[in-house]
C-alpha cells in the first residue's frame, strides 16, 4: 500500500488517484514521503524479518519502475521494517515452484520453468538500478541473501553496529544467482574479501562492512540512520533532479566501460543540459597564469598549476595548457615520472565560472538547439582530453593536493596515478551543486579509485565535502602530511626512486594497468604478454636482472 504524510502537498489529486491505482497491490511495502520529493520504501513482512516472498518480488520491480517515472520523486530512501533488513529469498513461497517442477519430467522444461523464475527475481532487483532516482539503503539486524541483492543494487548503504550480511547462498546449495556475484565485486574495493564471503557463506559484520567499503557510515541506532539517510535524501532532492540523475546514469554506464567510452557518453548527455545554464553568460573570458614545470631531479618534473590568486581555478588558457603540457611529458624521454601540484594555499578550486561566460556568449548567438549542442559538445571535449592526457601519458604521475581539491581538481587527481593530501585537504565532487553533472571524468574514473561505491555516490549526489582523513580511509589517497613541504619532499623522493628504474617496465606498467582495469583479465594477460616479447629482449631487463643477481651496482638505463 501507498502512504502519504498528512498534509503533504506533494502531489495533485490526479497523480495522487493513479498512484495509488498503481501502488494498491504492493504487497509488503509501505511508502510514505517523509519530506518533499523524498520517497521512503520499507518492507514490511516483519514476522518473517522481511524475507521476500514471490509477491513482495513483483511489488518491489513495479514500485521502483513506477518511482523511477514519478516527478514527485527525486530521492529514495529504503529500509525494513522491524529488527532486520532482510532475511533474504522466503523458502517457503519457493515450495509452489518445486510443485510446478514435479509437474514436468522433461529437462528443457523444467529448466525454462526456473530460468523465467530467476529472470523475474533479478529483474525485481535491478528495478533499483535502473530507477534514476538515487537510493540510500539503511541497513539494521541481518541482511542475507537477497537483502545483498537490494542493498548492492541501491546508490548509498549506511548502517546499524548490530547489522550484519551475508552470501548465503553457497549454503543451501547453490551459487548467488540474483545479483550479488555481479554487484558486490563493484561495491566493495576487496576482491580477496569478496571471494571469501561468496564462497565460505560467512557473516559480514558492520565494522568490516565500513572498513572495506560496503557501507560508508555506521550508527549506533536505527533511528539515527534513518534521521541522517532522510536528511541526505532531502539535501540530494533540493539539488536540480536534471544533474542528479544524469549522475546517476553516467555513474552506472561508465563503470563496466573504459574510461573514454563514458566520457562520450556524459558529454552527449550534458550538450543538452548545459544549454540552460550557459545561455545567460555574456562577459569576456579573463587570461590568467597557465602552468609552472621544473625538474627538481634527473627525470623528475615538477608540475605546478599557477594560478593562486584564483586558488588555481582552471581557465580556458589552462585547459589547453594542460593538455598541451602532459602530451609533450608523454614523448619527452627526459621525463620518467612527474608530480602535480598546485601552487599556493589550495590544489585546485575547480574549472573557472567567469571564463565560461564567453562560452555564454558564443551560444546565444544560436538559435538552433542542435548548433548550440555542436558548440557544447566541442568545447565539453576540449576539457575532458585535457584531463584525459594525464591517463594518455604514459610517465606516472603523483598528484601532491594541499587545501580545496573541488571539481576540476577531482578530475585531475583521479587521472593521476598515485594521490598524497595534507590533513587540511578536502575533495567536493562540486557540480551537482551547480545544477549539472560531472563531466570531464570524476564519474568515470572516482568509481574506480575509491573502494566504496556507496561514499562515491553520496559523494556525487550531495557534493559533500570529503575530508582527508576520510580520503585516506577509503582510499582516495594513500598517504595524509602534516605540511606542504613534507608531502612534497616525500613525493620528490618517491618520484626519484622511480626515475632511478627501467623506463620501459614502468611505463609498460602504466600502459597495462590502464588497459587492463575495464577488461576481462585474460584480456589484460594477453596484453602485457604481447607488451613482453619485445621488453624482455631489451637491455633494460638484461641489466636490471644482472644487477638483482649479483646484487652489484644498481643499474642505468638509456632514455626512453
Amino acid at each position: 500500500m501507498f502512504f502519504l504524510s498528512r498534509g503533504s502537498s506533494l502531489l495533485s489529486p490526479k497523480n495522487l488517484q493513479s498512484l495509488h491505482r498503481a501502488m494498491y497491490t504492493f504487497a509488503n511495502l509501505k511508502v510514505n514521503t517523509p519530506s518533499p520529493f523524498v520517497v521512503h520504501v520499507e518492507l514490511d513482512n516483519p514476522k518473517r524479518h522481511n524475507a521476500i516472498n514471490n509477491e513482495m518480488w513483483k511489488s518491489l520491480g513495479e514500485c521502483f519502475a513506477s518511482l523511477h517515472t514519478n516527478p514527485d520523486c527525486r530521492v529514495i530512501v529504503l529500509s525494513g521494517g522491524g529488527k532486520n533488513f532482510c532475511a533474504g529469498i522466503d523458502l517457503m513461497s519457493l515450495m509452489g515452484l518445486g510443485k510446478e517442477l514435479s509437474e514436468h519430467e522433461d529437462v528443457a522444461r523444467r529448466g525454462r520453468l526456473l530460468d523465467n523464475k530467476v529472470r523475474i527475481f533479478q529483474d525485481s532487483i535491478s528495478s533499483l538500478e535502473r530507477c534514476m532516482k538515487p537510493i540510500i539503503a539503511v541497513i539494521q539486524g541481518a541482511c542475507v541473501g537477497a537483502g545483498v541483492d537490494l542493498t548492492t543494487a541501491a546508490d548509498v548503504r549506511y548502517c546499524t553496529t548490530d547489522a550484519w550480511f551475508q552470501v548465503k547462498e553457497v549454503e543451501i546449495g547453490m551459487a548467488a544467482d540474483v545479483g550479488t556475484l555481479q554487484r558486490l565485486p563493484k561495491v566493495i574495493g576487496s576482491q580477496s574479501l569478496v571471494r571469501e564471503l561468496c564462497f565460505t557463506g560467512r557473516k559480514l559484520e558492520s565494522g568490516e562492512a565500513l572498513q572495506f567499503g560496503l557501507v560508508n557510515r555506521v550508527f549506533s541506532t536505527k533511528e539515527e540512520m534513518l534521521k541522517f539517510a532522510f536528511e541526505t535524501a532531502a539535501k540530494i532532492a533540493a539539488l536540480s533532479p536534471v544533474a542528479v540523475q544524469n549522475t546517476k546514469k553516467s555513474l552506472i554506464y561508465s563503470f563496466d566501460r573504459p574510461a573514454q567510452e563514458g566520457l562520450d557518453h556524459i558529454r552527449e548527455i550534458n550538450t543538452l543540459a548545459l544549454q540552460k545554464n550557459l545561455q545567460s553568460l555574456h562577459r569576456a573570458m579573463s587570461s590568467f597564469a597557465n602552468l609552472k614545470v621544473n625538474t627538481p631531479s634527473p627525470f623528475v618534473v615538477h608540475v605546478e598549476l599557477d594560478n593562486p590568486k584564483r586558488h588555481n581555478a582552471i581557465n580556458n588558457e589552462m585547459w589547453k595548457s594542460l593538455g598541451e603540457c602532459f602530451a609533450s611529458l608523454h614523448t619527452n624521454p627526459d621525463c620518467r615520472v612527474i608530480v602535480l601540484s598546485g601552487g599556493g594555499k589550495n590544489f585546485c578550486a575547480g574549472i573557472d565560472l567567469m571564463s565560461l561566460m564567453g562560452l555564454g556568449k558564443e551560444l546565444s548567438e544560436h538559435e538552433d538547439v542542435a548548433r548550440r549542442g555542436r558548440l557544447l559538445d566541442n568545447k565539453v571535449r576540449i576539457f575532458q582530453d585535457s584531463i584525459s592526457s594525464l591517463e594518455r601519458c604514459m610517465k606516472p604521475i603523483i598528484a601532491v593536493i594541499q587545501g580545496a581539491c573541488v571539481g576540476a581538481g577531482v578530475d585531475l587527481t583521479t587521472a593521476a596515478d598515485v594521490r598524497y593530501c595534507t590533513t587540511d585537504a578536502w575533495f567536493q565532487v562540486k557540480e551537482v551543486e551547480i545544477g549539472m553533472a560531472a563531466d570531464v571524468g570524476t564519474l568515470q574514473r572516482l568509481p574506480k579509485v575509491i573502494g566504496s561505491q556507496s561514499l562515491v555516490r553520496e559523494l556525487c549526489f550531495t557534493g559533500r565535502k570529503l575530508e582527508s582523513g576520510e580520503a585516506l580511509q577509503f582510499g582516495l589517497v594513500n598517504r595524509v602530511f602534516s605540511t606542504k613541504e613534507e608531502m612534497l619532499k616525500f613525493a620528490f623522493e618517491t618520484a626519484a626512486k622511480i626515475a632511478a628504474l627501467s623506463p620501459v617496465a614502468v611505463q609498460n606498467t602504466k600502459k597495462s594497468l590502464i588497459y587492463s582495469f575495464d577488461r576481462p583479465a585474460q584480456e589484460g594477460l594477453d596484453h602485457i604478454r604481447e607488451i613482453n616479447t619485445l621488453a624482455l629482449q631489451s637491455e633494460d631487463f638484461i641489466a636490471a636482472a644482472t644487477a638483482a643477481a649479483t646484487k652489484g651496482e644498481a643499474a642505468e638505463f638509456s632514455k626512453l
